[in-house]
């Protein structure tokens, strides 16, 4: 068979290109940084990349929620800490009033700071985050209580929201991080809410025989582990999502570092690859000249 000088011609170009391409193929490997720069070069794992990522981002999603949620509780805890040094105070001036041994002065003094502890409770339960009310359940963009022309802590809409907001941590995974205004109002659950306790001092301070304050003493307890346990719910939550936290940001660089060994590339590797292809294609250009014959055109 004989081999024409435009055959050689024909399979050195070839060579020539296929060597190019896979220079070329590796230079784009090098300024990306990435393994795979379009699904042609591998689907399968091209399909893998894409299920990584969407994964990562959703884990990015319940992670901005799990911050928010702890600052909404850390939020809260601090108003419910606040509420709890109230009703404290509250007790102590009641207990104060309760030995009879106050003058109509002494009594009347009580019963402003009674009025002063009222609004600071208000001011505690109209505690917001983010521009959201704390304690008013679904309609976060209005305050929940407020203090009428009685000095009595009320419902700014003359009625509790009992709604409960919650926000997803994980996959199905959702806590209610909200304590609503009713058990604000209310938080023993009782049949004399923290509004009445305060108002019925109130008005019993404005006797000079002030009467049943022990009854109001032991309502004040109950309002006090009220509190008190809605502050430990509110710590539990905290506990979770610091938890939920830390899981969260393992399994993002655990997907992150699974996602790093299929699409990125070794920069050290990929050189050493690039050098070897681009001594091959010098060589390639070097021996192409020994072996294309010379032509007629060598000798005009």
């Amino acid at each position: 068979m004989r081999v024409t000088n435009k055959s050689l011609t024909r399979n050195f170009l070839t060579n020539l290109n296929r060597n190019l391409q896979a220079m070329q193929k590796t230079q784009n490997h090098l300024s990306s940084f990435k393994e795979i720069s379009r699904p042609s070069d591998d689907p399968f794992q091209v399909s893998r990349i894409m299920s990584l990522n969407s994964s990562i981002s959703k884990n990015d999603k319940y992670l901005s929620n799990i911050k928010h949620s702890i600052g909404w509780l850390d939020a809260t805890d601090d108003a419910l800490q606040g509420v709890v040094g109230a009703v404290q105070r509250a007790q102590e001036l009641t207990m104060k009033a309760a030995n009879g041994t106050y003058s109509e002065t002494e009594l009347y003094s009580i019963r402003e700071e009674i009025i002063q502890l009222t609004e600071e409770i208000a001011q505690f339960g109209n505690t917001s985050y983010e521009g959201r009310y704390l304690f008013a359940g679904y309609d976060t963009i209005n305050a929940p209580f407020d203090v009428d022309g009685t000095n009595t802590l009320v419902y700014s809409s003359g009625s509790s929201d009992t709604g409960i907001i919650y926000t997803e941590i994980s996959p199905g995974v959702t806590v209610g991080i909200n304590i609503n205004s009713e058990r604000f109002f209310n938080p023993s659950n009782s049949t004399v809410s923290i509004s009445d306790t305060l108002h019925e001092i109130y008005n019993a301070l404005g006797t000079p025989t002030p009467a049943n304050l022990d009854t109001r003493i032991e309502e004040l307890n109950q309002h006090l582990d009220g509190y008190l346990s809605l502050l430990s719910e509110v710590g539990a939550k905290v506990n979770r999502m610091e938890a939920a936290k830390e899981k969260n940001e393992t399994d993002t660089l655990n997907l992150t570092e699974l996602l790093s060994s299929i699409e990125d590339i070794d920069i050290a590797e990929k050189s050493i690859e690039y050098k070897s292809m681009t001594a091959v294609y010098e060589a390639t250009l070097s021996a192409g000249a020994y072996i294309l014959q010379p032509t007629l055109l060598d000798y005009l």
